[in-house]
């Protein structure tokens, strides 16, 4: 059962928000990077308690011109969207959501 705001795709938000990128690597692990001071001891909770489908979110996709599996959520539009770039070659993957006006 989740709780509140433990929807994978809002926390994902929520990080990218404190400036938080978010990248599975060829191990299949979750990798954040950004300030350290981004991620108060509530949030480190939550990431860790939905990691295993945020890194299903995260890993939606194969690279096409380098077969790479390693993928990071690049914010765009002052973070109300999210481009999927290739970690090794840089290519975009997609767009896991889009929504360039402000809300």
């Amino acid at each position: 059962m989740n709780i509140p705001g433990d929807d994978p795709s809002d926390l994902m938000n929520q990080l990218l928000a404190a400036g938080v990128t978010l990248r599975v690597d060829a191990c299949k692990r979750l990798r954040m990077t950004g300030d350290p001071g981004a991620l108060s001891a509530e949030l480190v909770e939550r990431v860790t308690s939905a990691k295993p489908r945020m890194i299903k979110l995260v890993r939606l996709h194969q690279c096409t011109a380098c077969g790479s599996r390693e993928f990071s959520d690049v914010p765009i539009h002052d973070a109300h969207s999210l481009r999927r770039d290739c970690a090794k070659c840089g290519r975009t993957a997609g767009f896991p959501r889009w929504q360039p006006e402000a809300d």
